[in-house]
């Protein structure tokens, strides 16, 4: 029995619970604000509220005011504001299901909450950055990024972002139907919340009691789905409200209380048209249907399956005119911003001119002597300090270059090193074995005097020396593969995942658009890292299936390989030196790059590389 879940792909300080009327009042009172104003701070914190009081309401108006809070705070040039607006873009994006320019706007916010250390902020950005991967279905990456969010929220004691990044690891285990592991983050979740988060806590007791229903735990269930309907009413909170109903009415089916099913089936149904959540709607339609079946109210269940059937075939007609519409009216909300802001800035300008004038010659003559005076002492200092803060600068810069070289150096002879070693490996138990055997035969070839020997023996020798020339063209490969010589990074790589494939192992292989310029070394590394690993995958890992993804985002370049084989404790292997992690980290970080591990045992291996493009 699946339940719809609950997601907090977005933290918010306040739910609001406004009625209709009561948000238009305030739309206006702030809009007029807005338009007497010339205070550019005022107007962000005005267009900042309107974007609140409108989200849950109207999801274009909300989204137009967050880009007019971002085009006031780039305007001028507050770093806070703008990543506070990018973030909240970000958001807008979600609801309006383009996941990809919400990760795009996520991204820009973390660049500057990292810059600034501010890990409240990042906490929430990467609860965003998770529920864009997640609903664009790449469930590994978003599970990541929810575990960093909950991973931070728990170190900074943040016990409400903690308990959604949980319930949001979660959902992702429910739909990959571990109900198990759901429970667990669930009731985790749970934990972290109190009476006084009674709005966070009761959805996300929704969809503990839908994963208890699913691990056949009715009893737990339904006591659950009681509680919350105790505590909720429709005014206050109506999806969760119409969500429990449903949930009572599901378990009743299964206890073939087929009366009790259809009383809280039909509540839900009902909840879910006056507000006019449309998908639980429909998917409310096919349990009640069957309630009224089981409860022998025939006509009932086939009146709701006639427009159960005339809403399903109308789902893709009305997908195409809402695409429609929504261009029309981005189209026209773009002429009518464009109109307003010229008018604006006509009318910026003629006050900026009129001010001028009056207060302009009165003010110039004093102005500009107390200018000369203070700009030319000040200069004079300044010029004293700007010089001796050139010569520590240098000072640092010389010393920072020289320590660079250092590591680099250190790095690239290490990496060298351990290549030269693998090569001389290759060749001495490969082709070494392969050409003392040749010798032998052809020793044997001049000793030996029967003549009916003598074409056994050359044939074999024959087909030995065509064996060592095979070997020498896979050492050959290994050292410079021919795809990547001739054709470039992403052919080298299509040939090292289709190698995968050829023994018999699953590949799903993302390559997006690599740059034309990418320095020829940084490709024959990038190249060297994914052999190294998928070697590792071939010999240690026992995987069915591997994924091979190279991104390219933010001036990055992102190299992520997962396996589902058995796992391995990175710590142990580290210490062990084993698996070529040293090789690995090495060549990591002469590209100045960082690798993170994700493995679990019997479960599979994650490894994502980040490598700057320049």
């Amino acid at each position: 029995m699946k339940g719809i879940l609950v997601c907090f792909g977005v933290l918010f300080f306040s739910l609001q619970n406004t009625a209709t009327a009561q948000i238009a009042h305030e739309v206006d009172s702030l809009l007029q604000l807005i338009n007497t104003s010339k205070n550019d701070s005022l107007k962000m914190e005005w267009y900042n509220r309107l974007r609140r009081v409108t989200y849950y309401s109207n999801t274009e108006e909300s989204f137009k005011y967050t880009q007019k809070f971002l085009e006031l705070a780039q305007k001028n040039k507050y770093p806070e504001a703008t990543a506070l607006a990018q973030f909240y873009m970000g958001n807008s994006y979600i609801a309006k299901t383009d996941y990809n320019a919400a990760l795009n706007y996520y991204l820009k916010a973390s660049a500057y909450y990292e810059s600034v250390n501010d890990s409240t902020r990042m906490a929430s950005v990467f609860n965003g950055i998770g529920a864009a991967y997640e609903n664009s279905g790449k469930d590994s990456l978003s599970l990541n990024y929810f575990k960093k969010s909950q991973q931070l929220s728990a170190l900074l004691g943040d016990k409400r972002r903690n308990a959604l990044a949980l319930n949001n690891i979660a959902n992702i285990y429910t739909r990959r139907g571990d109900v198990k592991n759901s429970i667990l983050f669930l009731e985790k979740s749970v934990e972290n919340l109190t009476e006084k988060d009674k709005q966070y806590l009761n959805p996300i007791l929704v969809n503990l009691a839908n994963s208890y229903a699913d691990d056949s735990q009715l009893g737990k269930a339904e006591k659950i789905y009681n509680s919350v309907l105790s505590d909720v009413t429709i005014n206050e909170d109506a999806f969760t409200y119409l969500l429990a109903k449903k949930g009572i009415g599901n378990i009743a089916l299964e206890k073939e209380d087929f009366k009790n099913a259809v009383i809280n089936l039909e509540e839900s149904f009902k909840v879910a048209t006056s507000e006019n959540f449309f998908e639980q709607r429909f998917s409310i339609m096919k349990d009640l249907i069957n309630a009224y079946s089981y409860n022998k109210d025939y006509k009932k269940g086939l009146d709701l399956f006639y427009e159960y059937q005339k809403v399903k075939d109308s789902i893709f007609t009305s997908e195409k005119d809402k695409n429609l519409n929504e261009a029309l009216q981005k189209y026209e909300a773009v002429k009518k911003d464009k109109a307003i802001s010229e008018q604006l800035l006509q009318i910026e300008k003629q006050d900026r001119l009129k001010n001028w004038l009056i207060s302009g010659a009165i003010v110039f003559a004093v102005a500009s002597l107390l200018i000369f005076i203070f700009y030319r002492k000040r200069l004079k200092y300044q010029k004293t300090i700007s010089e001796q803060t050139k010569i520590l600068q240098l000072q640092k810069i010389t010393e920072l270059e020289q320590n660079n070289k250092l590591v680099a150096m250190n790095s690239m002879i290490t990496g060298q090193e351990t290549e030269r070693m693998r090569i001389a490996k290759d060749l001495h138990d490969g082709l070494g074995g392969l050409l003392s055997s040749v010798k032998a035969h052809f020793t044997a070839i001049k000793n030996n005097t029967k003549p009916e020997t003598d074409t056994t023996i050359y044939s074999k020798t024959n087909a030995l020396i065509d064996e060592a020339c095979v070997e020498v063209r896979r050492i050959s490969h290994n050292m410079m593969p021919h795809a990547l010589s001739i054709s470039g990074l992403e052919d080298a790589l299509i040939d090292l995942g289709e190698s995968l494939q050829q023994d018999g192992i699953a590949t799903t292989i993302e390559i997006g658009k690599i740059p034309k310029l990418l320095d020829e070394t940084k490709s024959v590394m990038i190249y060297r890292l994914a052999q190294e690993l998928i070697a590792n995958i071939r010999k240690h890992a026992e995987a069915k299936h591997v994924l091979l993804q190279l991104l390219v985002h933010n001036n990055k370049i992102s190299l992520t390989i997962e396996d589902d084989g058995k796992g391995i404790d990175f710590d142990i292997e580290k210490q062990e030196k084993g698996l070529g992690l040293e090789n690995i980290m090495s060549r990591v970080k002469f590209l100045d790059g960082t690798i993170n591990f994700d493995s679990q045992l019997q479960k599979g291996t994650t490894v994502t590389i980040e490598i700057p493009m320049v």
